[in-house]
C-alpha cells in the first residue's frame, strides 16, 4: 500500500482538491468522493458537522483510492512541499 505523503495528515480531500496545483479533474472529482459530508445529519452542531467533513485525508478516504490515486497524490504534495521551500 502507498503510505499517505506527511502533508495529508493536516490536509482534508476537499483542501487538496481545491488548493493543490496538478489535481486533475478526475482526481478532483475522487477526492469528493472520498469525503464523507454529514450536514444533513440531525442532532450534529456546527463544530460536529465541521469536523466531520475535514476530516484530514491521511486518515480519512485514503484507503478508498486506489494506488494509483495515492501516488498522484503524494507527487502532487511532494512539488507543493518544493515549491513553499
Amino acid at each position: 500500500m502507498v503510505k499517505p505523503h506527511p502533508l495529508f495528515n493536516f490536509w482534508s480531500a476537499d483542501e487538496v482538491a481545491e488548493c493543490m496545483d496538478g489535481v486533475t479533474e478526475a482526481l478532483y472529482r475522487r477526492l469528493y468522493e472520498v469525503v464523507e459530508p454529514r450536514a444533513n445529519t440531525p442532532g450534529l452542531d456546527y463544530r460536529e458537522v465541521n469536523d466531520s467533513f475535514n476530516h484530514c485525508l491521511g486518515h480519512a478516504g485514503w484507503l478508498k483510492l486506489t494506488d494509483d490515486e495515492r501516488r498522484q497524490l503524494n507527487e502532487i504534495a511532494a512539488a507543493f512541499e518544493r515549491a513553499a521551500v
